[in-house]
């Protein structure tokens, strides 16, 4: 377990948890959180032994938005983080091109910047009872981030509108029959669901596999139905002569599980 002030960082196995940790603030984010949290991840991700990354908060929720006594009531984004011209450099993009699946754990609050967040995670598992909303045309602000980018391509356009032009809070329930959630569990069942989801996934999904798949789940936004096609033979046929793919079939052949390497 390695601990700053702002996240706590669990990478001793192939789960790493990387855990926002101002609970007495309900895990508001701060310029220092986002931060530290950027470079416990690139650690994370960049961990041969780490196959999955799991974001969650500490204490009673998992991040409440952006703290209003550290951000003030005028400040520009810009003062966080200059408008990106590419996906690296946007604030939550080391999310998106890491070739580790990323999921979020939501229990709680998930508020604004903070449900952002989790919109920028692979994965979303919740508590049937967490609080969700994207708050802004209550406080005067406008959606943030790319989240109205993000978000129609989550849940379609007609829930996405209705999210954010509401403003409206939803449990996480709600988010799961929206489509925003994957899984729920009651609060004393979670920790367990999220342990044994991403153990699952370390154990039985090829670490090859799955950065291949984020990557072309994130370019196939900007591509045509037929590029997207070209893309997946090409892959197909690079997937053939791994030897995850070797390894898969020796598994099945054999009726054990599989030993993945990502070569």
């Amino acid at each position: 377990m390695e601990t700053s002030s702002c996240v706590q960082a669990d990478l001793s196995g192939p789960v790493a948890t990387l855990t926002l940790n101002r609970p007495d603030r309900l895990n508001a984010m701060t310029v220092e959180m986002d931060r530290q949290l950027r470079a416990a991840f690139d650690i994370a991700s960049d961990s041969p032994q780490c196959r999955v990354i799991i974001i969650r908060g500490a204490g009673r929720g998992f991040c409440s938005g952006a703290d209003r006594d550290t951000a003030g009531g005028t400040q520009s984004p810009l003062s966080w983080q200059p408008c990106p011209a590419r996906l690296a450099e946007f604030r939550f993009g080391y999310l998106l091109e890491s070739p580790k699946p990323v999921i979020a754990a939501i229990h709680g609050a998930a508020i604004g910047v903070g449900l952002v967040l989790a919109a920028c995670c692979d994965i979303r598992l919740a508590t049937c009872d967490a609080k969700l909303g994207f708050p802004y045309s209550r406080l005067g602000l406008v959606g943030e981030y790319g989240i109205a980018h993000l978000l129609p391509a989550l849940l379609g356009s007609g829930i996405a509108r209705e999210l954010l032009l509401s403003g409206r809070l939803f449990s996480g329930t709600q988010a799961l029959d929206m489509g925003l959630a994957s899984h729920v569990a009651d609060a004393d069942a979670f920790d367990a669901l999220v342990r044994e989801y991403a153990e699952d996934l370390a154990r039985n999904c090829s670490p090859r596999s799955m950065a291949v798949i984020k990557n072309q789940l994130r370019d196939a936004a900007q591509q045509t139905f037929i590029e997207s096609l070209h893309r997946a033979n090409r892959e197909l046929d690079a997937a053939r002569q791994s030897s995850d793919y070797a390894e898969a079939r020796a598994a099945r052949r054999d009726r054990r599980p599989p030993a993945f390497t990502g070569d």
